[in-house]
């Protein structure tokens, strides 16, 4: 890297001309394709052909101006035999007469002389521009500027082109001389133009214009969601900020909506790059906003200088949103009609509004056509969809704010999860929160009084406490924000602890206040009675000093696990061990002392320590040499048990574990693994049960007993007997302190048991803070990640660890895998993922199941999909997840209803549970075959009624539609939207919405949906939606037209999903 790369780049988001060449070179970083062909396209002319002039147009903000400097630098850096002139962005405003027009073109010759240091040059253009502005007739001053460029131009032997900006502009105020500039610059060798503007100028589409069809038009359109992304990363690189946009696609939504929101283009994307790098707002309305004060120098200059009647005009039709007609905008303004049209063609010549096409439902040019068309009267709106939504939030009331806030939280649900849980999850992972954001986790408790319970308290005791602390620190003032009656009382309770804490460490000690603190709360010995943590809390308010120094000593000791567990030996044992005669990890030397073993006692304990190091077929002979001997030593008895426990010879265990306990009643070891056996392998866990805790009252310092009764408890049903499992398992890692499994399984108990997530997380790092090469603990830990917390990069990371630990672990390539396809959308990576678990174990039903779902959601690809489902029952033929799979794929993609019918009920046969299949059969029973009895049967046997309410309520919305009784549908339509908040389509059940839709609409009460869900502010709430079923019930998808542009592919999409559904209705059902 040069030094000049290591130099901070200055991005001018207004006025690219300042920008230095190098910076300019580097910081173009957009439509890097569209610059190559216009160079490509320029520089193949040569210097003595007939120009080919460009025009480029766009949108303001598109980079056009950009563009043209680019374009220009490339030119000087690789084509040495053109010379590119550029001029100021508003020129068009002094060039009111031809003669300027030529001067300025002399100017910027001069100017580029200068630039390739040919000063002699310059010089003598600058004495000609000198002697030509003394001429005081126009049009001789015109005629001897422009023979003078001519002969510039011959001079210098290269070939010119102009980069001119607003050319459109420019041409329109030199209109009365078009023939005399297309006579200059049509012959050959003449310069070639490359103008830039908002819209083409009537000169270049009017037949009898003098420019008519002489220049090649260049549409620069939105930049897409890749080109946004692209952009940001290699901002990112050339600023040296990739660390901080390295999880960007966790933004990902949000920086889709913004996209959206303010017309994708180059400059709000920069302002969009800038946000990723100081990190996003907590709503996507805060950083809307955050971009809209960093554009308001621009749009406020841009809107004051439009006339009264412009800037009355213009704030009216923002603040409609939609495309409006002249005769509309005269209903909103209130001008006088004559006023209207004039004003409106100033205001398109000068880019702040364009045309668009609109649709009218009730066309119809001849008698037999079907009524819709495109509207003989075009639509007009802010040019700018980012100046418009400026002009709305500066001046607009709240309500009528409320349309965008609206819209950009559908957008977000169309990308990710619900909001409110998003930011909610997102705090809970935090140890503690800033003042902003306690302030916005309660606000989210207030707002979630319907979430569950122990979820949203934890939340609100983390934000209470967090609040509290920062007050206590004079980092927040609650004073018109909350009042301290409103806290809770656990949260008082625990700050209050903390400050007393803090306040008993004197100036001398050596531990800060906060650390003390720290380890008196944090240690696990504050939950056991009799711990150390207990101990000083009880002496706070004792007057005598506390030795705060030595006791965090010893609250560190105990979290560096410095306990021991005691050693098991004998003499005989210890004699060969201090002579080097046996090493654990030798198994010539256990053979040797096996063979030269004493008595049966010698020969149990070698076969101890062979099994203990997994020589178990040494073990298993040592035993039966000691029983052999000595049939009563239980011990030689027990550990054959063992060994028959572990290699799954459960009956031959179960007659070795019952002649151990006739020998020794009252061995802890013994009830353990026998209630072990019965609990795992056996499945007896209530027989189980008794031998365990007589184990455990035998010898609770055992951690293997500890363990086997909490895995019997975890097995059994119920909260009581779950969290007496932790507390076993609890007790197992006190007496086991280097072993990670304890803590995998409180994890595992917490997650999939309790749904306490937060404390799952917590166990699961405890194991990775044990060892940190645990691949089941990571692998855990990314799967709680993924699936709970939904923290996708730190799943990702833990996932990626686990495979490192343990490349051939089925399930974590699984884990893998789903994540990457459903929430990261790196599909490449995914297959690689699932195609892994196939290497490993090629029958893998979830591995086929996943590549089967990539073939058709995102290759597009059902017949691939479909081989693969058939793989799945080729492997297991009752596979209800496959069986259910194919026959959507069958219904709603191929159409075959009676192969779909099949699989259906093949489903429901091979799983009678299965209710997702269930509610699909209904859909088709009912309105694809029209068997309204079965269809109701099929209700009757649903399975979870607690389960898919929105397709429960959308079942009764549509029987009710076929008895024509539309107050019992829309009470149930209504509980449907209820069920999803009147939010984006589930995921789950969205295909269940598409084929309501078109059923409704098929029986024909689409006007009154239409209806209803205008009385439910759905046509807001739900725009995509109620756009998409409008346009259904007018007949005619192209009065999306009418629609803003942001609403418009949400909209179409739908639209599309349910004009399938309607081919799959039947006639008869829809007569039924």
């Amino acid at each position: 890297m040069t030094e000049a790369d290591k130099s901070p780049m200055r991005h001018f988001r207004y006025n690219p001309r300042w920008q230095e060449p190098d910076e300019l070179e580097r910081l173009y970083v957009a439509r890097k394709p569209l610059l190559a062909r216009l160079h490509s396209q320029i520089a193949e002319q040569g210097t003595t052909s007939a120009p080919r002039h460009h025009l480029i147009i766009g949108q303001r903000g598109m980079g056009k101006t950009t563009l043209l400097m680019r374009l220009a630098l490339e030119l000087k850096l690789k084509n040495p035999n053109f010379l590119p002139l550029t001029f100021w962005e508003e020129q068009h405003v002094e060039v009111d007469r031809l003669s300027v027009f030529w001067l300025n073109c002399l100017d910027s010759m001069a100017d580029a002389f200068e630039a390739i240091q040919e000063t002699d040059a310059a010089k003598q253009i600058e004495l000609q521009v000198s002697r030509l502005e003394k001429i005081p007739s126009e049009e001789e001053k015109s005629r001897e500027a422009a023979h003078c460029f001519a002969e510039a131009i011959e001079r210098t032997g290269k070939r010119l082109v102009l980069f001119i900006d607003n050319f459109n502009l420019l041409i329109g105020r030199l209109k009365a001389h078009d023939h005399v500039l297309r006579g200059f610059f049509t012959r050959h060798g003449a310069p070639i133009i490359v103008g830039a503007g908002v819209t083409p100028p009537d000169e270049i589409s009017d037949y009898d214009a003098a420019f008519y069809d002489g220049f090649q038009i260049t549409l620069m359109h939105r930049l897409s969601m890749e080109e946004v992304q692209d952009m940001i990363k290699r901002l990112a690189e050339i600023d040296q900020e990739q660390q901080a946009v390295s999880a960007m696609w966790r933004e990902l939504p949000r920086i889709a909506a913004l996209r959206d929101l303010s017309g994708g283009n180059p400059r709000t994307c920069l302002l969009i790059y800038r946000l990723c790098v100081q990190g996003f707002a907590e709503s996507i309305y805060r950083d809307l906003e955050t971009l809209l004060d960093e554009t308001t120098p621009l749009f406020q200059s841009r809107f004051e200088q439009l006339s009264d009647q412009g800037q009355k005009l213009v704030a009216r039709l923002a603040k409609h949103w939609f495309p409006a007609t002249a005769d509309k905008i005269t209903e909103i303004t209130g001008f006088p009609r004559g006023t209207v049209s004039p004003l409106l063609g100033r205001l398109e010549q000068e880019g702040i509004i364009e045309k668009v096409q609109l649709f009218d439902p009730t066309r119809c040019d001849k008698p037999k056509d079907k009524p819709g068309g495109f509207s003989k009267r075009l639509g007009y709106q802010i040019t700018e969809r980012f100046f418009s939504i400026w002009l709305i939030m500066r001046s607009s009331s709240r309500r009528e704010r409320d349309g965008i806030r609206c819209l950009s939280r559908w957008l977000e649900c169309l990308y990710s999860p619900e909001e409110l849980e998003h930011h909610a999850r997102h705090y809970s992972c935090q140890n503690a929160l800033s003042w902003d954001q306690a302030l916005v986790a309660r606000a989210l408790v207030e707002c979630m009084v319907d979430g569950k319970g122990g979820d949203v308290y934890d939340l609100r005791l983390l934000a209470d406490i967090s609040l509290l602390s920062l007050v206590k620190k004079g980092e927040g003032n609650l004073e018109g924000v909350m009042d301290e009656k409103s806290f809770d009382i656990r949260a008082l309770d625990f700050v209050s602890l903390r400050e007393r804490l803090k306040q008993r460490v004197g100036p001398s000690a050596k531990v800060t206040p906060e650390k003390f603190a720290d380890l008196v709360l944090g240690s696990p010995s504050i939950l056991a009675k009799g711990g150390l943590s207990r101990g000083i809390i009880a002496r706070l308010d004792d007057p005598q000093p506390l030795a705060v120094d030595r006791l965090a000593e010893m609250l560190q000791e105990k979290d560096a696990f410095a306990e021991a567990i005691g050693d098991v030996a004998s003499s005989w044992l210890s004699q060969r061990l201090i002579k080097g005669q046996l090493h654990a990890d030798d198994v010539r030397s256990i053979e040797a002392s096996l063979d030269k073993a004493p008595n049966a006692s010698a020969k149990a304990c070698i076969g101890a320590l062979a099994q203990e190091n997994d020589h178990l077929a040494l073990a298993e002979k040592a035993y039966h040499l000691a029983v052999d001997e000595d049939a009563s030593l239980g011990y030689a008895w027990e550990g054959l048990a063992v060994i028959y426990h572990k290699s799954n010879r459960f009956e031959d265990a179960r007659d070795a574990y019952a002649k151990a306990l006739a020998i020794n009643t009252d061995s802890a070891a013994i009830c353990s693994n026998y209630g072990h056996l019965l609990a795992v392998e056996l499945k007896q866990l209530h027989a189980a049960e008794p031998w365990l805790r007589k184990a455990a009252k035998f010898d609770p310092r055992d951690v293997q007993i500890a363990n086997n009764l909490a895995a019997c408890l975890w097995f059994q049903e119920g909260r009581e007997k779950w969290e007496e499992a932790i507390q076993e398992f609890r007790r197992a890692a006190a007496l086991d302190l280097f072993n990670p499994k304890y803590h995998i399984n409180i994890g595992c108990i917490y997650q999939h048991k309790l749904k306490e997530y937060a404390k799952a997380e917590t166990s699961y790092r405890s194991a990775i803070a044990i060892n940190s090469q645990s691949a089941d603990a990571r692998s855990s830990l990314a799967h709680l990640l993924h699936t709970c917390r939904h923290d996708y990069p730190a799943a990702e990371e833990q996932y990626r660890k686990a495979l490192g630990i343990d490349s051939t672990d089925v399930a974590t390539w699984l884990g893998f895998g789903i994540l990457l396809s459903h929430h990261l959308q790196r599909s490449a990576e995914a297959v690689q993922a699932f195609e892994k678990v196939l290497s490993i174990d090629p029958k893998n039903v979830s591995a086929w199941f996943q590549l089967a779902l990539l073939d058709i959601m995102h290759s597009a690809q059902p017949e691939e999909g479909k081989k693969k489902f058939l793989k799945i029952l080729d492997i297991d033929p009752t596979n209800a997840a496959a069986l259910n799979s194919l026959g959507n794929l069958e219904y709603d993609v191929f159409g075959n209803l009676t192969e779909a019918a099949k699989h259906f009920e093949a489903t429901l046969k091979a799983d009678p549970d299965a209710d997702q299949a269930r509610h699909n059969y209904i859909f088709l029973i009912r309105d694809s075959l029209g068997d309204m009895a079965r269809a109701k049967s099929l209700v009757a046997e649903l399975r979870q009624p607690d389960q898919w309410k929105d397709s429960q309520a959308l079942h009764r919305t549509l029987f009710a539609c076929y008895e024509d009784n539309w107050g019992l549908a829309s009470t149930a339509l209504l509980e449907a939207l209820a069920s999803i908040d009147y939010g984006a389509f589930p995921k789950n059940s969205e295909d269940d919405w598409f084929r309501a839709s078109a059923v409704m609409i098929k029986l024909g009460f689409a006007t009154k949906l239409l209806s209803l869900l205008i009385e439910q502010n759905c046509n807001t709430r739900m725009i995509p939606w109620f756009a998409a079923l409008e346009a259904h019930q007018t007949g005619d998808k192209q009065l999306l037209l009418n629609y803003p542009p942001e609403v418009r592919p949400a909209a179409e999409l739908i639209y599309d999903q349910i004009e399938k559904r309607l081919k799959l209705i039947t006639k008869s059902s829809a007569a039924n």
